[in-house]
């Protein structure tokens, strides 16, 4: 399963932070309480092989201090809720393409 977040954050803002570091941890947190909300419907979908993770992209305007002017971040994270040797091995392919 595949999320793009883009329009869970308020588009009109820039998000204001020291480093792009900070500002990519910043990001990953959104992914990461989507992902906690939704747990349970993923693990369901995941054993019951009707995927193999999840993948949640966010973008995010961002003005970082250490690189004044604007940027445009993004950060994509991928979950796999099941050791299953296969399904891993899937979930390593695409974490290389990206």
């Amino acid at each position: 399963m595949a999320f793009n977040l883009d329009d869970l954050t308020p588009q009109e803002r820039i998000l204001q932070a020291p480093t792009k570091l900070a500002a990519a941890a910043f990001i990953q947190g959104i992914n990461q309480d989507f992902v906690d909300r939704h747990r349970e419907t993923f693990q369901r979908a995941v054993l019951s092989g009707r995927c193999d993770g999840v993948l949640v992209s966010t973008q995010i305007n961002v003005y970082a201090d250490e690189h004044p002017g604007h940027n445009r971040m993004y950060v994509t994270s991928l979950w796999k809720f099941d050791k299953d040797e296969a399904k891993a091995s899937r979930m390593e392919a695409m974490q290389a393409l990206l």
